[in-house]
């Protein structure tokens, strides 16, 4: 599992539902729910918010899947 401690524990409540600010009908990370967090849409979908970030991590795919299943697994510390 993905571990956030010390100062990185900001990083999480940075994140973890809080609105993102372009779509602030969307939360940045929404635990247990990776496909409807703003993060895995600007790291999975093309063109997603007119700026193209799925280049970001393609060619790191256990990297993506990492993030995915924090999040799905609640996003937890």
């Amino acid at each position: 599992p993905l571990r956030l401690v010390g100062s990185e524990m900001c990083i999480r409540d940075r994140l973890v539902n809080v609105p993102s600010v372009v779509n602030p009908e969307v939360m940045r990370v929404k635990p247990a729910d990776a496909e409807n967090s703003f993060l895995y849409q600007v790291l999975h979908e093309n063109g997603h918010v007119h700026h193209d970030h799925q280049d970001i991590l393609s060619a790191e795919p256990v990297l993506l899947n990492l993030i995915d299943d924090w999040i799905n697994g609640g996003a937890k510390p």
